[in-house]
Parts: structure tokens; C-alpha cells; sequence
């Protein structure tokens, strides 16, 4: 805490500090630590808790991460923090560090910032609340570049969302069943339109449980219900006689993934076949 203190004491006033002031009061914050500090990937800080988030301190790891000097950085000497999150996150960076230190004086909080060259990064800051000098909260953390994960997982995402439009929009009925709790978990809009079934909670849905997955229950009821000695698929035709009057004929593929406890049914429509 005297460390802060201290440190805090030189930066304040007259703030015409060489660069190589700045370094040493900076190297001399961590003096048992600093070479290891600064080896470290991303960006270790000490901050007030303020409108800008004045740095105290910052290792070396911040230059490789934004482009910057850190010693710009250091009690805003010639830029703040602030300015380099992307203006979109900001209030939203500013309200969820604030929430979680009055739960618990500790954050973690991913957002964007735009680097000296202006590539756009997604950094991940991990802080607590080490002091308070002058009835500003000190901040203690470190940020770190997450770029790769968020793109892996905006990747991931797309190729979901590509396989969810497909399935819920291809001209074959799909729907999944829980082994467990006999749920129906999925039906797609194909299926819903074969049993008139328009919303997740339609009564409708009794129908497709009792149709699809009657082979199920089938296999459990003679003690099939082990890996090596269940079906893996299995198929059949049924007829399926509507409310008004309608009867389609269907083709269904009963997969059973024991592994997930689920079945996933595909049917298809034969009757103008």
C-alpha cells in the first residue's frame, strides 16, 4: 500500500517527467518483480478508478499489446486509457467493472480497443480493488489480447447459426427426444408443418413424441437400453391421419445417440410418392 502511495506522491503536481523518469519511478514500483512483470504477455497495470482510468503503473507487455508508449499513458501524460476503447464499449466496460467491485471488489470484463496502427483487438481485463488514495479506488490487473478466441468464436457462432437455418429450413421433418426426461427438445419447421404444429408448446407435440419415438420405449420396455445391444437406427413407414382429415404418409430414421441420451427422428413425406 506504501508502494502505491508512494508512487502516486511522484506522478502527482508538475508533471514534466522525462521519459526515462517515468521508467525508472515505473521499474521501481515492482523493483523485485519488474523484469518477470514484464515478460509477461499482455498488459499488468495499477489504475485509479476514475473518469479516464489513470495509470500508476504499467509494464512493458502494454506496448506490445496497443503499439503505444506506456509512458503516454502514465497519469495521462499525453493520452488516457479511455480514449483507445472502442466509444461503443465504453459505458458498457465502465458499468460492468463498477457493478462486480461492489459485489466483491474483483472484475473480469472483455471489450475492444483500437491499437496505434489501428487494428481493432479484443482484450480481456482481470482487476480488483487493492486501496483507495484521495477516496479514489486503486485498480490492480492485467489485460490480455483475446483477438484469436473471439474470432474462433464468431466462427463458431456463423457455422451454428448456417447449421441451425439449414436444419430448421430443409424439406425433411427433424425433430430430437431425451432418453431421460422423454422431452421433445427440437422440432423444425418442416416437422411442425407435417403435424400442424406451430409453436413449441402446441398440444400437437404430444403426437410427434407418441408417433416418432414409440421404438424407443419399445427397447427400453424388453431391457435394450445398453450401448452394444440397442439399435443404432432403425426405420419404419408410418400413416398419419390428421385433424382435418389429411393423411400423410411418412418415412422416419430413428438415430440413437446414447451418448447424449437423445434420439434424433428424420421423416420424410412419401405421400405424393
Amino acid at each position: 500500500m506504501k508502494k502505491v502511495c508512494h508512487i502516486y506522491e511522484q506522478l502527482t503536481g508538475n508533471f514534466d517527467f522525462s521519459q526515462k523518469k517515468i521508467e525508472r519511478i515505473l521499474d521501481n514500483f515492482y523493483p523485485d518483480q519488474t523484469s518477470l512483470i514484464n515478460k509477461l504477455p499482455g498488459a499488468v497495470f495499477c489504475c485509479l478508478d476514475d473518469e479516464k482510468w489513470t495509470f500508476l503503473y504499467l509494464n512493458q507487455g502494454f506496448e506490445k499489446l496497443t503499439g503505444y508508449k506506456r509512458t503516454h499513458f502514465i497519469m495521462n501524460n499525453k493520452r488516457a486509457f479511455e480514449d483507445i476503447i472502442c466509444s461503443q464499449d465504453r459505458q458498457l466496460v465502465r458499468e460492468s467493472i463498477h457493478r462486480q467491485l461492489e459485489e466483491n471488489d474483483q472484475y473480469q470484463v472483455s471489450y475492444r480497443i483500437k491499437t496505434k496502427n489501428g487494428q481493432i483487438r479484443w482484450v480481456s481485463a482481470v482487476g480488483h480493488h487493492l486501496q483507495s488514495i484521495q477516496g479514489l479506488r486503486v485498480l490492480e490487473g492485467f489485460i490480455i489480447d483475446i483477438s484469436s478466441q473471439k474470432k474462433a468464436e464468431l466462427e463458431l457462432a456463423q457455422k451454428n447459426e448456417l447449421i441451425h437455418t439449414i436444419i430448421c429450413n430443409i424439406p425433411i421433418g427433424i425433430a430430437a427426444h431425451s432418453m431421460d426426461t422423454k422431452k421433445l427438445l427440437f422440432a423444425n419447421d418442416s416437422l411442425k408443418k407435417m403435424f400442424g404444429c406451430r409453436e413449441a408448446g402446441d398440444a400437437a407435440e404430444e403426437e410427434i413424441k407418441k408417433i416418432f419415438f414409440a421404438p424407443l420405449r419399445q427397447n427400453q420396455a424388453r431391457g435394450e437400453n445398453t450401448e452394444r445391444t440397442s439399435k443404432k437406427v432403425s426405420q419404419r413407414d408410418i400413416i398419419h391421419k390428421g385433424e382435418k382429415g389429411f393423411t400423410t404418409f411418412m418415412h422416419l430414421t430413428h438415430i440413437f445417440l446414447y451418448g447424449q441420451n437423445t434420439v434424433v427422428t428424420t421423416a420424410t413425406d412419401n405421400t405424393k410418392i
